[in-house]
Formats: C-alpha cells, structure tokens, sequence
C-alpha cells in the first residue's frame, strides 16, 4: 500500500516543510512578503482545530465555519468547501500540519544531539531515503542514522540514472513541449527499468492534460486506460 498510495502525512508534511524553504534561505524581504505563507500556514493550523472539533467534539458545521472566518485569511465560499471535506474525509486534513510539525521536530532534535556535525542536507536525505514512509518508521529510522556510526549519513553507491529518450513513438525528433511522448527509463544497479508510468502519473495530477506516452511501454498502456480530466483532491481543491 505504500508503494502505490503513499502516506499522506509524509508526502504532505514535507510538501509544508519545504513551503518554508524560501524564508529560511531569506528570500521574502519584508513581513509584507512573507504574508501568503503566513496565511497558508494559519490555514493548515486550524485544521488541527476544526477536524477534531467536528469528529472529536461535537462541532457543528456552522462553528468550524465561523472559527475558520476568524481565523484564517480564506475567502467564506472556500471556508464552507473546505469544512464539507474534513466532514466527509475525518482525519486526512490532519495528516498535513502533523506530518511537516514531525520533521521539524526531528531536524531541531537531531541539530541538538548532533550539534556542530548536524548537516542539513544531509538530514534531508534521511529523511527521504526511505520513501512516504508513516511517521513512527520515519522517526525509527532517521534516529537509527543519528544515534549510531552511520552518520554522516551517506546515500547508497547503487548508482541511479535517469536518461529521456530524444525520439517520440513515431520515431520523430523530440521538439518543443511534447513531453508526454517522450520515453523515460532508470539505471538503478546496472538494470534497466521503465519509469514512465510513475512520471506519467506525475504529470497527470499536476496538469491534468492528456498522456500521450508510447503505446508500446508500460506507460502508453497505463495512458490508454487512464481517465482523461483534471485531477481533484488534496489543497488543489480550496485554490
């Protein structure tokens, strides 16, 4: 199940904690700028309040709408769609803040232990390696590294090349943005494999559009029985 779906928590706790990338780099010259993450911050904050008010507390839809009102910069329509989803999917909006709160407090628990050999790109790694994994695994696992001879931790030598394929399924040059008919295959431990399907899929949640991979690979078959139209779920839902 992790293989195909994912954990929710770690896929979009780390999508917030690089949300955070910009203003640590120093990026945003002002509070002025700043304004837009603040926002989506206090956005994803108040899901921790109003999905366990409605499923915990006997919220009603009226009082998550009304505390999201005073406490949010969210327009009401978007308040109200909002709402409805904690209400029929308990649990899922959680997954967001909970997720990005656990490796920030992993980061901050690892530079205290490790103090002046505490890298973060190398944190990062750890936290990656692994793939969505659920947050206690990722927490076993990162402190593993941390607590023992393996750091600084360093990424596996089993080399892992991606290479594109510069001719369409037609045989014609690859020209202009015709991405989706190009041809994707990895080198990981001298074999190679097909990863057209996971960048297909990639490409069809993020722009919703048609897949036109070859239909001799793995990912023009999956392309052909795809549903066409735009993806739905996630924050995507409220923009």
């Amino acid at each position: 199940m992790r293989r195909k779906e994912g954990v929710t928590a770690f896929v979009e706790g780390w999508g917030l904690y690089s949300e955070r990338l910009a203003d640590e780099m120093g990026l945003y010259s002002s509070d002025v700028d700043r304004l837009g993450m603040l926002s989506f911050d206090a956005w994803r904050a108040c899901r921790l309040v109003v999905d366990t008010g409605i499923h915990a507390q006997g919220w009603t839809r009226q009082r998550a709408i009304d505390y999201m009102i005073a406490n949010t910069a969210l327009a009401p329509n978007n308040i109200a769609n909002e709402v409805d989803r904690y209400i029929t999917w308990p649990g899922q909006a959680l997954a967001y803040k909970l997720g990005q709160l656990e490796i920030l407090a992993l980061r901050d628990e690892a530079r205290t232990k490790l103090g002046a050999r505490f890298d973060l790109k190398q944190f990062r790694d750890v936290v990656l390696r692994n793939g969505a994994v659920a947050l206690p695994v990722l927490r076993r696992e990162g402190w593993e590294v941390v607590e023992t001879s393996k750091w600084p931790y360093r990424p596996s030598k089993e080399a892992v090349s991606l290479t594109v394929t510069t001719e369409t399924a037609a045989g014609e040059a690859f020209q202009g943005n015709d991405w989706f008919s190009l041809g994707f295959q990895a080198e990981i431990g001298g074999k190679r494999v097909d990863v057209a399907p996971l960048i297909a899929a990639f490409l069809h949640q993020m722009r919703g559009g048609r897949i036109e991979a070859p239909r001799s690979s793995v990912a023009g078959r999956m392309a052909s029985r795809r549903p066409q139209g735009p993806a739905v779920g996630g924050d995507c839902c409220a923009q």
